[in-house]
């Protein structure tokens, strides 16, 4: 099996977007692709699918990353995989305790160990490359986390 891995890392790519496929599926099962309980959101956030959508793309590029580097036996690929893994568990932290503060907090770390990640594999421009857009995507996430907390926040 190891071979088979090293030989194939497009298997890799496969595994996360079944995964993250899974995921999105319990997250509509679950309703929590309205993820907010606040009643006012900003107008340019996207719908639910859209975000879900999204996600599968990012996986697919972080598992193409994660198997190239696996393929060259770096050590970046365990940065890489544990970005996944945390990248996983993010609708647990954002949509899933329903509470905006907690899904700012996870958004700010999410985006921040992104960045850490991305600075580790610097040297590797092109698995750089499919990890910039994780980290535009959490920048992205976190700006509309705080415009919903301000307009929720400061409107009477």
């Amino acid at each position: 099996m190891n071979t088979t891995l090293r030989t194939q890392p497009s298997l890799f790519p496969v595994f996360w977007v079944l995964a993250s496929v899974s995921l999105n599926g319990l997250i509509f099962a679950l309703g929590w692709n309205d993820s907010t309980t606040l009643p006012l959101k900003p107008t340019w956030a996207p719908p639910g699918w859209v975000v879900g959508a999204l996600w599968v793309i990012l996986f697919t590029l972080m598992g193409w990353a994660h198997g190239r580097l696996y393929a060259k036996k770096s050590a970046a690929g365990t940065w890489v995989m544990a970005l996944l893994l945390s990248c996983l568990v993010y609708p647990l932290y954002t949509a899933g305790l329903q509470n905006e503060i907690i899904g700012w907090w996870g958004n700010l770390l999410t985006l921040i160990f992104a960045l850490l990640v991305l600075w580790q594999i610097r040297a590797d421009a092109p698995n750089s490359w499919r990890i910039l857009p994780v980290v535009l995507w959490l920048a992205f996430a976190l700006c509309l986390t705080t415009a919903t907390l301000h307009m929720n926040t400061f409107s009477i």
